[in-house]
């Protein structure tokens, strides 16, 4: 959430948060398997934006071949973009896959073997 909604103190208490659970979640996995998948799930991520036509194939084809817990993925197929980051940069007859993390984006990948090839460099 804290992330959706760029709110940097949220990402700070959390990280407190769990910081101070690290020792019970280190001790008693099981008991605390939600507080670990938590801790997982919090720590840095990239987003995944892909954008055109062919957004829902990529993201299968994607998935088919590589998956990576700390990878979000958000998916615009239909051609509105007016509410993301990405509205200025999209060109309406290409599918292009853009990475962000930490609220700054790359330049665009075109293909998803250049994805991979980013992330398994």
């Amino acid at each position: 959430m804290a992330t959706i909604n760029l709110k940097n103190d949220w990402t700070q208490i959390s990280d407190e948060i769990l910081q101070r659970m690290k020792s019970l979640i280190e001790a008693y996995p099981t008991s605390f398997s939600k507080w670990a998948n938590i801790a997982l799930v919090s720590k840095p991520s990239y987003e995944v934006n892909i954008v055109g036509k062919e957004a829902v194939a990529r993201c299968r084809e994607m998935y088919q071949q590589v998956y990576k817990p700390n990878i979000r993925l958000l998916l615009n197929s239909d051609n509105d973009i007016d509410n993301t980051s990405l509205n200025s940069q999209y060109p309406n007859d290409k599918t292009l896959i853009y990475v962000c993390y930490q609220n700054v984006c790359l330049a665009p990948f075109a293909s998803n073997q250049e994805l991979i090839t980013f992330f398994f460099k």
